[in-house]
C-alpha cells in the first residue's frame, strides 16, 4: 500500500511527577491533585 508513513513520538516530562496514590485519578474527569503551592514548580518550556 502506498503512502504509509511511520511516526515516532518521544515525550520528556520535567515536572514534579504524580504521587503513586494519585496516579489512578489521572484519567478521571475534573481531578486535580497536589497543593496550590506546587503550581509554582510546573514544567519548564521545551528547548531545542
Amino acid at each position: 500500500m502506498e503512502g504509509i508513513a511511520e511516526v515516532q513520538v518521544s515525550v520528556r516530562d520535567t515536572g514534579i511527577g504524580i504521587a503513586p496514590e494519585d496516579q489512578a485519578k489521572v484519567f478521571d474527569e475534573f481531578q486535580q491533585v497536589g497543593k496550590s503551592s506546587d503550581r509554582s514548580r510546573e514544567g519548564q518550556p521545551a528547548s531545542g
